[in-house]
């Protein structure tokens, strides 16, 4: 007589162990792993060379604008004569009054760069450099540059007049 045969069921099988030997196997390699060293790469970067590390050129105007938009005007002109000659121009062409004039063409010889407009330079002349730094920064404009009322470029006609004359 034939036996019973079980009915058989599917088979099944437990994948938490299987699980396990993977994140085993993954810590290994982690841990037994090195890094590659760091490669450098050599950069050639280009050295930024500055207007001020430069001596400028006798007859030189300098208009600087700033990021913000600021105009500063300076002339490098031979001579302290040329450079009050731009202040004579000034005082004729915006009918400048200065309270101690002497005094004011003195400080306009060394003042340096200036960023305030041109009707408010005797004021400027009279404060000292500390003040003055804080006067050009109340002009966010700087000296006038628009079509209206063009006073750098009225500036960099007196210094390129004289600057022409003294070559």
């Amino acid at each position: 007589m034939p036996k019973i045969k079980m009915p058989r069921g599917t088979p099944s099988l437990d994948m938490t162990p299987m699980v396990d030997l993977a994140f085993l196997l993954v810590t290994f390699f982690m841990l037994t792993a090195s890094f590659r060293e760091a490669e450098t790469v050599s950069v050639v970067v280009p050295s930024a060379v500055s207007v001020a590390d430069k001596e400028l050129p006798k007859n030189t105007l300098v208009i600087t604008i700033t990021k913000t938009g600021q105009v500063y005007f300076d002339a490098q002109l031979e001579g302290p004569d040329s450079r009050l000659e731009i202040l004579d121009s000034m005082v004729k062409n915006y009918n400048l009054t200065f309270d101690n004039e002497p005094k004011a063409r003195m400080e306009f010889l060394r003042c340096g760069s200036f960023a305030v407009p041109i009707k408010k330079v005797p004021e400027y002349l009279k404060l000292d450099d500390f003040k003055r730094i804080k006067e050009n920064e109340k002009y966010p404009d700087g000296i006038s540059s628009d079509s209206t009322n063009n006073e750098i470029g009225a500036l960099a006609l007196y210094g390129m007049g004289i600057g022409i004359r003294n070559y």
